[in-house]
């Protein structure tokens, strides 16, 4: 469990070859390492939301697990905690060749719609079976987030881009 809640920026990262980059500052991390395998799937993607419910301070968060058997169900998992980050001005999630779908970017949108004081934000969703119910959760989310200068939205998949990219737009 991390055990402060004072802290600033924390970035996980877990890689194809179980190579782990971990940035924190005054954090204890073991317990989140022994939940992040190659592969950690909706169970492990759960535990680290978990362990990092008290993290309500952070201003700066990376989560990068690509190809890690993340469902709906630890996508949402992962927004729900993001709608305690309320702080943050910095995020940068990527869960590139996951089977979020429909549902879990939904609930992550439902996260990022209570992060509004971003002002930088990258989402990498490449490959995650994201349709037209999905941008538009997703879309939903970022409209509260009216202080982004900087957005960056990596999804590649003809799914989305012929059915969903309709509901994104910028507040004017």
């Amino acid at each position: 469990m991390i055990h402060t809640t004072e802290l600033q920026s924390y970035f996980i990262s877990v890689e194809e070859n179980n190579q782990y980059k971990n940035e924190a500052l005054n954090c204890s991390i073991d317990e989140i390492k022994d939940a992040l395998q190659n592969n950690i799937g909706d169970e492990g993607a759960l535990g680290l939301s978990f362990a990092l419910a008290n993290c309500s301070k952070l201003l700066s968060f990376g989560l990068y697990l690509p190809a890690n058997k993340i469902g709906a169900n630890g996508a949402s998992g992962i927004g729900s905690i993001l709608a305690n980050f309320t702080n943050l001005k910095y995020l940068e999630i990527n869960l590139s060749v996951n089977e979020i779908g429909d549902e879990g970017a939904s609930g992550l949108g439902s996260g990022l719609a209570k992060c509004t004081n971003l002002s930088n934000l990258t989402l990498d969703f490449t490959s995650c079976k994201i349709g037209k119910n999905g941008a538009l959760g997703l879309s939903s989310g970022l409209a509260n987030c009216t202080h982004l200068s900087n957005l960056l939205l990596l999804i590649q998949q003809k799914q989305l881009i012929s059915f969903g990219l309709q509901y994104f737009q910028m507040p004017k």
